[in-house]
């Protein structure tokens, strides 16, 4: 593992990123249940052009829900920390010891674990508290992020923090899924098999051959 003292959303956090898979974007290399996405081409083909241009050529600024989101996540660190005591270590971007992939946690908690917050419109705020109570899951669009995220690391847990202003937060502690990373980390390297097919068709075309 490395960690890169870069701060989040800067120049050099997404060069970093650049052409890497990534754990926000897991979900389009395996599903919940450790399927191959049928995102998977997709997403090897945009990193190809990524590593081709040397710029991020996807980038999106969001909507209202992903920017109150972006606002609200330092108070659900704060709660959190506060709530749990736990010491709280922010960093921009982490990966594997070879720089193939990577995440970008919302924190790192203690020796042992790390700290991913979603602050959600108030109905699926709702819901994530109702489905954990009935049956101790997590939203499955999370499930990707949070594996890969341990993985990446080789920490030990991770915590997933719904938090909304005016509603009780949510912890739910996630520990590392041995089928599941399997299939992830063979996904991973299929995509940057992949990745790296493309790139090179992409230089072939630009030489004419």
């Amino acid at each position: 593992m490395k960690i890169h003292d870069v701060q989040q959303k800067t120049d050099e956090w997404f060069k970093l990123r650049l052409g890497r898979p990534t754990a926000s974007e897991f979900r389009r290399v395996i599903t919940a249940a450790g399927k191959p996405s049928a995102s998977r081409h997709g997403y090897a083909c945009e990193l190809a052009a990524e590593r081709y241009a040397g710029i991020a050529l996807n980038t999106w600024s969001g909507n209202l829900d992903i920017d109150r989101g972006r606002f609200l996540e330092e108070d659900g660190l704060k709660a959190y920390g506060f709530q749990t005591g736990a010491d709280l270590q922010r960093v921009g971007f982490i990966t594997d010891d070879e720089m193939r992939f990577g995440c970008s946690p919302d924190a790192l908690v203690d020796e042992d674990g790390g700290a991913e917050v979603k602050c959600v419109k108030a109905e699926n705020h709702v819901e994530a508290i109702v489905r954990f109570q009935e049956d101790g899951s997590c939203d499955p669009d999370y499930v990707q992020q949070i594996q890969g995220c341990l993985l990446v690391t080789g920490r030990k847990w991770w915590d997933l923090i719904h938090y909304h202003a005016h509603l009780p937060m949510l912890v739910i502690r996630c520990y590392p899924i041995t089928k599941l990373q399997a299939a992830l980390a063979d996904g991973i390297e299929a995509v940057l098999q992949e990745r790296d097919e493309i790139l090179a068709a992409l230089i072939r075309q630009r030489d004419g051959k």
